[in-house]
């Protein structure tokens, strides 16, 4: 396949209009540590934007020893901080997580080391180390020098920090790392000072020479714990919050960016071509009857889009979890529902939602608590829009009436209701995140001219963009894992694909499909 920049007739009639972990020696010596004050909290904006708090500052709820049923003894709560005083072993966070941002602050003895590990699996190995990359703690001058790949904020054993920016043994020093998928960063007192793709040929090539070399389990899951780790010395953290970034539509091979996904009737084959690979291979997979309506989602959480579908017939949703190859039967709706699976809580999990046209309810079905809402919201003749409008990283409840070609979205964040005029009866309406700015933007594709036409709520501007003809279907996705969802549609004549990644303005084409096959959305 091929990717050009340039602004040209593509023969295909497309024309483009933009606009160090284990093994380490550790000494605790009793210090005066720096008092706590107004700390453990969220602001109403951290709220908004979807932060939790890990650690409440006065208990140790939410979090256990390491195959451990209950908090060990040498952790404790002292002075709002959460504490390791004792042996106790690593502490880890009885919720697991796949893409995230986590913020916290550590306070470390002179001399100290510790360490904050990630997606950290139980059953997978032994040792939190063994499986979750490691953010080092440690105190840069008092502790036996480890070398660069063992400083403050490294990525223990793999990737230095760029530059030294700790504040001594007994200062608070805060941290903010970033899971995306394959994509992490470590950020120190406000400077970022690693960044790596797992899996990458450069990770891959630096974990050879590290000491996670004959260890096959490390940084391979795709979610797990947060651990804190338990190395000898007195080290306390406060401030521990985070919040669940949404895993990538359509990401089936959990590399954050989606692949080409179509679903044949015929014979209820999934033909999946992997992002990972370049869009060049991938599995086929039969699932489902004809009849059947693909609903992909990350219903366990753990990062990567799910194999799943729902039957109109009995109202079972079939969900293959992706964590464990397991098959779950879920029954949720009647054959006149539509659809409409999303993360509508801001867990990292899709929930399971259906609309009802008879009556314009919205049954939403929180997978992790097992409870259910219902909101009246719509005609008979309207779309269901699902999308995050307000930025809370939680879907909003919303649908686009044809009769006017007007968006009435119920914002999730503030529980009112606004209405946009975009659109016209014809139009599809395709609502995603084109801008990167973690808002879903309001888009239709028109048939009867190849245009798209993209409305930014953040900044109240709108892009025209040309790319299709009237009988390609769109199916738009971050194909390129920028952050962007692309301009993609499929062309049932000759079974290609056109994809536009905005935000490098190039594009590529690749054959894949068939006539009678229907790309999933």
């Amino acid at each position: 396949m091929s990717r050009s920049g340039s602004r040209r007739l593509l023969n295909a009639g497309l024309v483009l209009i933009v606009a160090l972990g284990t093994g380490r020696a550790s000494s605790a010596q009793p210090i005066a540590f720096e008092r706590l004050s107004g700390s453990n909290t969220l602001t109403s904006s951290e709220q908004t934007a979807g932060w939790r708090l890990l650690f409440d500052g006065s208990t140790t709820s939410g979090w256990r020893g390491f195959r451990q049923p209950g908090v060990p003894a040498g952790w404790q709560v002292v002075d709002g901080a959460l504490t390791r005083v004792a042996a106790g072993g690593d502490l880890i966070t009885t919720d697991r997580f796949a893409n995230f941002e986590l913020d916290l602050e550590w306070q470390i003895a002179p001399g100290g080391n510790s360490g904050i590990m990630f997606r950290v699996s139980e059953v997978a190995a032994d040792a939190a180390h063994l499986t979750g990359p490691e953010v080092q703690v440690l105190d840069n001058i008092g502790a036996p020098n480890p070398g660069p790949l063992g400083f403050a904020g490294a990525c223990y054993g793999l990737y230095a920090p760029s530059q030294d920016v700790t504040k001594p043994a007994g200062s608070w020093n805060a941290v903010r790392l970033i899971a995306n998928g394959s994509h992490i960063e470590h950020w120190l007192n406000g400077v970022k000072i690693v960044e790596y793709e797992l899996g990458s040929a450069d990770w891959l090539a630096r974990r050879e020479q590290s000491p996670y070399r004959d260890v096959p389990t490390y940084g391979r899951e795709p979610a797990g714990s947060i651990a804190l780790q338990d190395h000898g010395a007195r080290v306390a953290f406060r401030n521990i919050k985070l919040r669940v970034l949404p895993s990538v539509a359509g990401d089936f091979d959990g590399d954050g960016a989606a692949d080409l996904a179509l679903f044949r009737p015929g014979n209820g084959n999934w033909m999946l071509r992997s992002s990972s690979s370049g869009f060049t291979s991938g599995p086929d997979l039969p699932f489902g009857l004809a009849t059947d309506k693909p609903v992909p989602g990350d219903y366990d959480g753990d990062g990567r889009t799910d194999t799943a579908l729902y039957r109109p017939s009995n109202g079972i949703w079939y969900v293959i979890y992706s964590s464990t190859g397991a098959l779950a039967q879920l029954p949720w709706g009647i054959d006149t529902d539509m659809p409409v699976p999303a993360d509508y809580t801001g867990d990292g999990r899709t929930d399971l939602a259906v609309w009802r046209p008879s009556t314009g309810v919205w049954f939403i079905f929180d997978l992790a608590t097992g409870t259910f809402t219902s909101r009246q919201w719509g005609l008979s003749t309207d779309v269901p829009i699902t999308g995050d409008y307000d930025g809370d990283r939680k879907a909003d409840v919303a649908a686009y009436r044809p009769s006017n070609g007007f968006w009435y979205v119920f914002l999730s964040s503030t529980q009112t209701f606004t209405a946009y005029q975009w659109g016209i009866g014809t139009d599809i309406p395709l609502p995603a995140d084109y801008t990167g700015d973690g808002r879903t933007d309001l888009a239709v594709y028109r048939p009867s001219n190849g245009f798209w036409y993209v409305y930014d709520l953040s900044t109240n501007t709108f892009v025209p963009y040309q790319w299709g003809i009237s009988t390609d279907i769109p199916a738009p996705k971050d194909y390129d894992g920028d952050g962007r969802t692309d301009l993609a549609v499929w062309r049932p004549s000759t079974g290609a694909w056109f994809v536009y990644f905005l935000g490098s303005n190039t594009f590529t084409s690749i054959a894949h499909g068939a006539t009678g096959d229907a790309p999933i959305r």
